[in-house]
């Protein structure tokens, strides 16, 4: 595509990590709240210190939009575009955050053993800062859903999936 963009006009869009209900069982949000859900005894996890940009779907798929509506006043050649929501969590707080609102939804304490560090982090498991998403808040979109709606979201879907 940078080869090509001396000739037409390219829009390289990154998604941060995004998350919601019916997404793929094998990312990290919903295989934590299967395990989760399913009082896996155990769940050994990194030290939990790398900071992520969560961002739910609806979001996303908002944020989409507003560039195709808008592709004309992208310049001609490369653009490197963020769609994120600018904030970034540690691993740690999201899972024990996700194991409240699971016992918040069921309404009853969770049994799974959170055992953070015993397991290496590994070459993606970098320490991510906010990504710049100025462009897209110049036009005219911003995310709407906060990462504890969006979690209960998912995790009410989920729940009610293993009912």
């Amino acid at each position: 595509l940078q080869y090509c963009s001396n000739v037409m006009k390219i829009i390289n869009i990154k998604t941060e990590h995004f998350y919601g209900p019916r997404d793929d069982d094998n990312k990290f949000i919903c295989w934590l709240i299967r395990d989760l859900l399913n009082d896996k005894a155990e769940i050994r996890l990194t030290s939990g210190e790398q900071e992520r940009d969560f961002i739910y779907i609806t979001d996303v798929v908002n944020a989409y939009m507003q560039v195709i509506s808008n592709v004309d006043l992208f310049t001609d050649g490369f653009n490197n575009l963020h769609i994120g929501t600018g904030n970034s969590y540690k691993i740690k707080d999201i899972v024990l955050m996700i194991k409240e609102v699971i016992e918040n939804i069921t309404e009853r304490k969770n049994k799974t053993k959170l055992f953070f560090g015993v397991e290496h982090d590994n070459g993606n498991s970098y320490i991510e800062n906010n990504q710049e998403i100025s462009t897209l808040l110049k036009l005219g979109w911003e995310p709407k859903v906060d990462f504890f709606e969006g979690i209960s979201k998912t995790i009410l879907n989920y729940w009610r999936l293993y009912q």
